[in-house]
């Protein structure tokens, strides 16, 4: 049996990253306070204490639109990365 992995993530991942869709339309759409709006990924990504959750959602919000460079820049600060 083989298994497709990012079929196995999305089903798993889908329902989190469907619920973050609005927030990161609505970060995306707003005014950037800080480049690549990484304050406001660093203030959702910074939630999670554990390391492997924080990239887990981190992943999740790329998923969901985000964008990517401000959410590196937020692991960078939070030193994931």
């Amino acid at each position: 049996m083989q298994v497709n992995t990012h079929e196995v993530i999305m089903q798993e991942l889908g329902p989190l990253i469907n619920d973050l869709k609005p927030l990161v339309k609505g970060l995306e759409s707003g005014m950037e306070l800080t480049k690549n709006h990484y304050g406001s990924y660093m203030s959702i990504l910074g939630r999670e204490q554990d390391r492997k959750r924080r990239l887990i959602l981190a992943y999740c919000l790329q998923q969901a639109g985000a964008n990517m460079e401000g959410v590196r820049s937020a692991l960078r600060v939070l030193g994931d990365i």
